[in-house]
């Protein structure tokens, strides 16, 4: 393990800061299916592309698509390429963006491998921390990205599905390392993601709250504060 560049000083400095946040938006989504659409849709997007394609679905395919085997049958009726990959995100969310579709292919093979086909079993899989290998360590310090067929999916966005199902922890984007930043009065680019989330999962536990409420609370005072992130979605910019 590597040496922590967090201190215990930091770590209270950051106590005192947070423990006058209002708690923040809830974005925890109790839904299988627009959970694995928002995994691929909900990074670098401003927000109204991110609800767009939301409304799009529910509009028009809120009904026939509602579980993972829903899913996958749609999917299969488009050929894996770059034309199939447009057509099928145009049905499914009114726009063009392939590479997301090809995302999505990816997370739904992954969660066929895994046995998770519904939101029980999501909720489930989220609180277990899926991706640590036996000595406790991260695979590739990528979340999905050291998952194949999840190429582009990293350590923010996997601890972003886990949050959204109630897991305790942090997704630690740019817009939490900038808060860090802030707070230490230095710049925190170095500190390894998970090491930011571990620390400040304990800052939350320290003020009573969940790790996801905390990030919560992190997300809507930097949103305020940044005129930037006024159309941003919650994982605009991951810093990973």
């Amino acid at each position: 393990m590597s040496q922590q560049l967090l201190s215990p000083a930091d770590i209270d400095k950051l106590v005192g800061a947070c423990r006058g946040l209002p708690p923040g938006t809830d974005w925890r989504i109790h839904d299988y299916v627009l959970n694995l659409m928002l995994t691929v849709l909900d990074y670098q997007n401003l927000r109204p592309t991110v609800e767009h394609a939301r409304q799009h679905y529910e509009q028009h395919h809120w009904d026939e698509i509602r579980t993972h085997a829903d899913l996958k049958r749609t999917l299969d009726k488009y050929s894996n390429t770059k034309e199939g990959n447009i057509a099928a995100a145009q049905y499914l969310w009114g726009m063009n963006h392939w590479t997301r579709l090809q995302q999505l292919r990816g997370l739904v093979d992954y969660f066929k491998r895994e046995g998770v086909l519904s939101q029980q079993d999501l909720e489930a899989w989220a609180q277990k921390d899926a991706l640590k290998d036996p000595s406790g360590d991260y695979l590739k310090d990528k979340g999905f990205s050291g998952v194949e067929g999840l190429k582009g999916l990293g350590y923010a966005i996997y601890q972003w599905l886990r949050m959204r199902q109630g897991a305790d922890v942090v997704k630690p984007d740019s817009q939490i390392h900038k808060f860090v930043g802030q707070i230490l009065g230095r710049p925190v680019d170095n500190v390894p993601d998970q090491e930011i989330t571990h620390a400040l999962v304990e800052v939350a536990h320290r003020l009573g709250l969940k790790g996801y409420e905390l990030d919560f609370s992190i997300w809507d005072y930097m949103q305020a504060s940044s005129n930037s992130a006024g159309n941003a979605s919650p994982l605009a910019h991951p810093s990973k």
